[in-house]
């Protein structure tokens, strides 16, 4: 399994990436010698019950504009941070867990959803400018905040969990990449060579690096082993808002 933090990597002979699950005009053919991902059927959101503790934009669909300064947090603060980031992990197996071959995305938000409410917290991903599920489930090309949908899995998908929540006034945030059924050779490459750059960044992570250098690290790695990272997306900060500085 594959932790995100900052940038996917993909390959440098990798089709088109795109976004949401919307679909490519262009019918590309993947490694697997499958056609262009095509977007299914989106069920209406999860209902979450009345004694959840909510974020801002539960009902607006409208996050609050975070600081413009790199917020510090407090002991008392690192505390609910922590809990809220071990739960999302915890969170994270479970979703990884139920991808298999035949499943849909639909039923994978659906389960992790009863999960996440279950442990008294609230899916962040829900609302927030609108979006419709509780996860992101990425298929093959997408490269991220793919939406949930009716869509079976294939034996060979490889697929992006996006598991965020809101605990105690605080997101936890994590990702984990898995392939349902029998995988290649390059998608395991790819999976373990992304792990790896994760866990060379959070190794030079200490008080007075540079954020430039997590980035150096993952990209630096990427192309040693033949990858190249997604320039167009880049980590965040989380904590009291779901998205924060540092970008």
């Amino acid at each position: 399994m594959n932790n995100k933090l900052f940038i996917k990597l993909y390959k440098k002979f990798s089709t088109t990436s795109i976004k949401c699950n919307q679909s490519i005009s262009t019918p590309v053919i993947n490694k697997l010698n499958r056609k262009t991902l095509k977007q299914g059927l989106v069920t209406s959101p999860q209902f979450v019950p009345s004694y959840i503790n909510t974020p801002e934009y539960a009902k607006t669909g409208k996050p609050f504009t975070f600081p413009s300064h790199i917020y510090l947090y407090d002991n008392e603060d690192i505390i609910k941070i922590r809990k809220a980031a071990k739960l999302a992990r915890k969170i994270l197996d479970f979703a990884n867990s139920k991808v298999c071959v035949g499943i849909t995305t639909d039923e994978i938000d659906r389960l992790t959803h009863d999960e996440i409410i279950k442990h008294g917290a609230y899916p962040s991903p829900i609302n927030y400018y609108g979006f419709p599920k509780s996860i992101c489930t990425s298929v093959n090309e997408v490269v991220c905040h793919g939406i949930p949908d009716n869509r079976p899995l294939e034996n060979g998908d490889v697929i992006s969990i996006d598991i965020s929540l809101y605990l105690d006034g605080f997101h936890g945030d994590n990702c984990g990449t898995v392939i349902a059924g029998d995988g290649d050779s390059n998608l395991e490459h790819l999976i373990k060579t992304t792990q790896q750059a994760l866990d060379n960044a959070i190794e030079i992570c200490k008080p007075g690096a540079k954020l430039s250098d997590i980035g150096k690290t993952i990209e630096n790695f990427a192309n040693k082993n033949n990858f190249q990272v997604i320039h167009e997306f880049c980590g965040h900060g989380t904590g009291k808002y779901l998205h924060m500085l540092p970008f």
